[in-house]
């Protein structure tokens, strides 16, 4: 758990917090505070996927009207995003500690299955952790084979995690007015600008538990957004939830097909018109059902827990 976050010194002059004061009071600048702290806490990676904005302003125990402070902060752009998809702005930029505390995590797991089971199984195990170590033994195989090309390239990581930990104890240098709500890290530490983004030879990477997931949401729900790029991020949330569906076989005791499972999944989706995309949005127009609402860990034990019910109920009619 992180036990803290990177706040400006800048933060209560700058004009993002002045035009949330004027529309909201000084009760919105320390919602947006708490808000900043429980991100870091509950969602390291600034990522409020699945919550909608009652969700939010429940979380930080906002007092004012309903819908009021999720409103204003997407207004003046501490937050990014639609309902049930949104985002702290720059949150990984500016709070690269606990942006990387999902990953540090997931490092020490693999780590552990490692060993006492070998790196294949840890790969499987530990999928996130995975897709980092191979994309970073890429990039030594890549500057082992042409060393003067790639001399800058390795003065950067987009890893925050390995960023995260070569940070020096020297104090942090001087912050400068930012629009977000935390000072920039310093250049050592600054992502690369495609550090959320596939490079091409991950975009190459065969990975069927996203394809065979991919492949039964489009399937089942056409009506839903299509899903275009799949970043770490999205990739790592895939593989996350496929361990949820395994472990959930377990318990029943299924056999776990991947293809059977996940068409069974979305299938049970179009039980209901809002997963399957019907129902508009009234304070979004353009807004869509998507995948990763779909997937959000509370939403996926959800449409499980029907699954399951209903198919008692089948077999005790039976």
């Amino acid at each position: 758990m992180t036990a803290d976050a990177r706040l400006s010194t800048a933060l209560p002059s700058h004009p993002k917090t002045k035009k949330l004061i004027r529309r909201l009071g000084e009760a919105g600048a320390w919602n947006l505070v708490c808000l900043l702290l429980w991100v870091a806490t509950n969602r390291s990676d600034g990522d409020l996927f699945g919550m909608s904005v009652e969700d939010i302003e429940l979380a930080i125990d906002w007092r004012g009207e309903p819908g009021a402070l999720v409103q204003a902060l997407c207004e003046v752009g501490f937050l990014d995003g639609d309902d049930g998809s949104y985002h702290v702005h720059d949150w990984a930029e500016h709070n690269p500690w606990a942006s990387g505390a999902d990953l540090r995590s997931a490092r020490a797991r693999w780590n552990a299955c490692k060993r006492h089971h070998g790196e294949t199984e840890a790969d499987r195990q530990v999928p996130e952790w995975a897709v980092v170590r191979n994309r970073a033994e890429g990039r030594k195989n890549d500057a082992a084979s042409n060393p003067d090309s790639n001399a800058n390239s390795n003065a950067v990581s987009t890893n925050i995690a390995l960023l995260s930990e070569r940070r020096s104890n020297a104090p942090s240098p001087s912050p400068s007015p930012s629009p977000s709500p935390s000072p920039s890290p310093s250049p050592s530490e600054k992502p690369s600008p495609d550090g959320d983004l596939l490079s091409s030879a991950e975009g190459e990477k065969h990975d069927p538990v996203c394809e065979i997931v991919l492949e039964a949401y489009h399937r089942n729900l056409p009506r839903c957004e299509e899903v275009s790029v799949i970043s770490p991020k999205r990739r790592r949330r895939i593989h996350f939830v496929d361990k949820l569906a395994r472990q959930v076989c377990r318990q029943q005791g299924w056999k776990y097909a991947p293809a059977d499972f996940w068409d069974s999944f979305f299938g049970e989706c179009t039980n209901d018109p809002w997963m399957r995309g019907e129902i508009a949005n009234p304070k979004n127009a353009r807004w869509k059902q998507n995948l990763w609402v779909l997937i959000a860990e509370d939403r996926f034990a959800q449409v499980m827990d029907c699954a399951i019910a209903r198919l008692k109920h089948e077999d005790a009619a039976a």
